[in-house]
Parts: structure tokens; sequence; C-alpha cells
């Protein structure tokens, strides 16, 4: 089924943060937009090399930069690092004069950025990895050594409460299900335990051991239907599993690519209605599937490709509706569909939104209150579209009538969609739709 394409509303300009001339340091590329307790935090560069974070209270605001409360360090970011709201304030890795890696905590009652914990020197296998939050405490991940930090967003409350020494090299983000908080944690290279995290002791507790063939995907861990879901191996392959929380209630919950063969389900997500995910069957190829947490209910939702073929679904972004994701269509190449679940229920916009055949198209979604945000395009070629429920997809231009060639870093403040564009007249600079 296909939906209609509009063309040409406006995206405004909120600031032009570096109005130096058009060049790579005139352009203050704004990255990470997360929204904490009705404050706005992301980072960007203004007229310098380094990128700095800033924040705003409203929309009407003009955003300034975070006061750097380290006595000298600076408060600027790495553009690849991550940043996720706490208390008030956001939690993110950055590096610091003197280690390298620190974990840093800026806003709160206390405005202004502060490294919580020195931990490592600059590197991809010594960084931070986020956990989740559970009872007013965060838990992030120490790589170096899958040790396991607990802050409450203060240095004297910051402190590895887990050492996983060799137990333990890496564990997936927090689920909270019924109270209680879990993980997959990977014990050795194809095996892994589904652990619950005891907030008494700060121990691990082992629910089930997993697979110790092929293993279960750390990132794979999904709440859902009042159970948890992830996947595992058998002697039915690798398949979609669930779990009640106990080690008699972990087990196979399907076999979707009957007998020995797998299935190889993955990108687990939900919606809260409904899960999920993409999964390989010898007729269709990997295609989106969905389940409503039965055994009958768990169907593949469209053959986009019919035959073997695979479309590839990827790039998930469930939504009230249903769920908006990328996939292969034959000879449109990679496209944006949406799909609320049932035959017949999924949309193609435009079609062939951007022209051409190329499968490789980058996509991204941010779920605001007047539609999806839709990011899609090859290199610096990204273009920006406002999609709503029924699939009608309208292409966002700036003020002065140029369009976005490089639409990224999508996120949302005050239920308003926000994005890092690139046009003739600014540069890159954060918009809002």
């Amino acid at each position: 089924m296909l939906a209609a394409l509009l063309l040409c509303s406006v995206q405004d300009l909120l600031i032009d943060l570096d109005p130096t001339p058009l060049d790579f340091i005139g352009d203050s590329n704004p990255r990470q937009f997360v929204e904490s307790s009705g404050r706005l935090f992301f980072i960007a560069r203004a007229g310098e090399p380094d990128f700095r974070l800033w924040s705003m209270d409203d929309l009407a605001a003009i955003p300034t930069p975070v006061p750097d409360l380290t006595g000298g360090l600076a408060a600027g970011l790495n553009v690849e690092n991550w940043m996720v709201p706490f208390d008030g304030g956001v939690l993110y890795q950055a590096p610091t004069s003197s280690v390298g890696t620190a974990l840093w905590f800026a806003g709160g009652t206390t405005p202004g950025a502060r490294v919580l914990l020195e931990t490592h020197p600059v590197g991809p296998q010594f960084g931070l990895q986020p956990l989740g939050e559970h009872l007013g405490q965060y838990y992030v991940e120490r790589l170096a050594d899958a040790a396991v930090l607990r802050t409450d967003g203060t240095p004297a409350g910051t402190l590895v409460v887990l050492d996983a020494g060799p137990a333990y090299r890496e564990f997936a983000p927090l689920v909270t299900l019924a109270g209680e908080t879990y993980s997959i944690a990977s014990t050795q290279p194809g095996s892994a335990d589904l652990v619950r995290l005891d907030l008494g002791t700060d121990a691990w507790g082992k629910i089930a051991t997993l697979s110790s063939a092929f293993g279960s995907d750390p990132d794979e861990l999904v709440a859902f239907n009042s159970r948890l879901w992830m996947t595992d191996f058998d002697n039915a392959g690798t398949e979609l599993w669930s779990s009640d929380g106990t080690t008699l209630g972990t087990g196979r919950f399907a076999d979707l690519a009957p007998g020995t063969g797998s299935s190889f389900p993955r990108d687990l997500t939900s919606n809260g209605t409904r899960l999920w995910f993409s999964a390989r069957e010898s007729s269709t190829g990997r295609e989106l599937w969905t389940s409503d947490g039965t055994v009958a209910g768990t169907t593949i939702v469209l053959d986009a490709l019919p035959g073997s073929a695979s479309s590839d679904p990827e790039d998930f972004e469930p939504y009230p509706g249903g769920l908006a994701l990328s996939g292969v269509f034959g000879s449109v190449g990679r496209e944006p569909p949406l799909t609320d679940g049932t035959p017949g229920g999924s949309l193609l916009i435009g079609p062939n939104l951007v022209p051409g055949t190329s499968p490789f198209l980058e996509v991204e979604w941010q779920s605001t209150a007047s539609g999806l945000l839709l990011s899609i395009g090859e290199g610096f070629e990204e273009q920006l579209f406002l999609v709503d429920g029924a699939g009608s997809a309208t292409r966002l231009k700036s003020p002065g009538g140029f369009g976005f060639n490089a639409a990224t870093s999508l996120g949302v403040f005050e239920e308003t969609g926000l994005v890092s564009g690139h046009t003739q007249a600014f540069g890159a600079e954060p918009y809002r739709s």
C-alpha cells in the first residue's frame, strides 16, 4: 500500500550558534539532543574546533554553554560519545586533561559540568557503556574489565559496585520487569547468562545459562507482555526465547524456522502493545515479524521481497500506532515503511522517497507530537521529512527555501522535533519542526 508525498513545509532555525562564514569551523554541527526534566542538552561548537555541552530551558530561550565546575578541565565532548538523561541533568562520557576518559554529570540542582569518576585512558576498549537507571541510581559498565559503576550524580556517590573480573565480559542494557532489574551478561565467546541485579548487595544473580554454542546477543533483551524476550540456541537452532524471570520459566518460545534451521531473530523492540523483530525463514528470507505475546499471534508481517530474497528490515522506531522501519523493496531500493502489524496494514511512503535503487540508504526516525521525523539519504545527501500516521510524508525545508542536504542527529524537546540540518544559508545548525 502506498502513501502520499508532499513537499516544502518549513523547518525553523532554532539558533545560528556559529554565524561565521560557511566552512568546517563555521558549522556548529549540533549532536545528541537529550531532554531531561524540562531542559534540553546537546553538544555543538561555536567558533572553535572543540565541541561543548549546551543547554536551554525552553524553545524560546537562547542556548548557553554549560559552565565547567572542574577547575579548568574542558567540558567538551567527543562527537561519538553517549549522553543519557538522569536526575534533572545528563550523564555522559568525555575526556579530561589528566587520564583521558571520565564519567561526567551536568545539570541537576547545581548547574554545571563535573567529573564523577576518572576511569581509563581514551580508547574504545577503555570506554564506558550506559546500562540504565533503577531506584534513583544509574549503572554504567567499564568496558576494559566489565566492572559496573553506580552513581547518584555526585562524585561521592559514584563507585565501582560490581568488579566482574573474568566472570562477565559484556552486559546488555538493564531491563525492568515487575520491579526487578535484569540483564544478559556474556561469560565467554559463545556463552551468556540471564542475570538479575540484587540492589541490596549490588550482585548479579544468575537465572539461566544461555547457549554455550552460539549464545544470546547481549543487546537483545526486551520486556513485553510481563515477560523478558531474547534470542538463544538449542536443538531447534537460534530462535526466539522468553522468560518470566525464573530459571524454570526461561526457554524457547517459538521455532520460527521449523527443524534444526535457525531464524536468527534480531532487533527485538516493542511499542508496548506488540513485540517486533526481524527473522529469517527459508521461504521468505529475512523479513519483519511481530508477536502479541502468544505463539499463535507470532507471525511474519510482510514478505516485502517475495520469495527467499530478504528485505533486511532495520532502523526500527516504535510509536503508539505501530512501527516505523526501513527495508529493501525491489526496484526502489531501501525505503521507509510504516506498519501496524496487521495484514494489509503496511504503508510504503513515497514510493521511492529518495530516487534511485540504493539498498544502503541511511535512515533515522524520531517520534514527535506532530508525527515522525525521518532523515533518509546516503553520505551527505540526507533529506528530512515529517511523516504522519497515515504514511503521508512532507519534505521539510528551511525558512529561506533551502533543502536540508545533511539532516542528522534527530531529537525531541517539548514534544517538538529537532534536527541538526545543513543548509546553504546557515550551514549545519539546530532546527525545529
